[in-house]
C-alpha cells in the first residue's frame, strides 16, 4: 500500500483543473517541479501520526549541487498557518485547549478602509 502511495507522488500527480473536480492529466514529480521552477523539496506519507515514508527530491537551491534529503531544513512560509490552526483544533477537540478563551485575547483590532487602500491585520488588545 505504501508502495503506490510513494508512485502517486512521484509519477502520478494530478494537476487540478480549470471546473471543479477536474484534473488535468498524470504528471511526475520532477517535471511538475520544472514547470513550477522549484529547485527541491521533501515529502512525507503520514499515517496516524507516524511517518511511513520520506524522500528529498532536488536541490537545495538553483545552480548548486547539494542534494534536498529528509534531513534538510525549509522555510515554512505561510502553510505554518494553517498546520499551527490545525493543531490547535485537534488539542481543543481532545479538551485540552480553550478555543473561545484564546481567541478572545488574540483578537485582531479592526481599521476602516478608504477606498484603494488593502485590508491589512492590525494586532492589538482587545477593546
Amino acid at each position: 500500500m505504501i508502495e503506490e502511495r510513494i508512485g502517486g507522488i512521484i509519477t502520478n500527480l494530478r494537476p487540478k483543473g480549470v471546473l471543479p473536480n477536474q484534473y488535468g492529466p498524470p504528471q511526475n514529480l520532477s517535471d511538475r517541479m520544472t514547470l513550477e521552477q522549484i529547485p527541491g523539496l521533501s515529502v512525507a506519507v503520514v499515517s496516524d501520526g507516524e511517518i511511513e515514508w520520506a524522500r528529498g527530491f532536488g536541490v537545495k537551491e538553483y545552480g548548486q549541487h547539494g542534494p534536498v534529503t529528509t534531513e534538510t531544513l525549509f522555510e515554512a512560509a505561510s502553510i505554518t498557518k494553517t498546520i499551527f490552526t490545525a493543531a490547535l483544533m485537534k488539542l481543543a477537540s481532545e479538551g485540552v485547549w480553550l478555543v473561545r478563551a484564546f481567541w478572545i485575547s488574540m483578537r485582531t483590532s479592526t481599521a476602516t478602509l478608504s477606498r484603494g487602500e488593502y485590508p491589512r491585520t492590525v494586532t492589538g488588545s482587545p477593546s
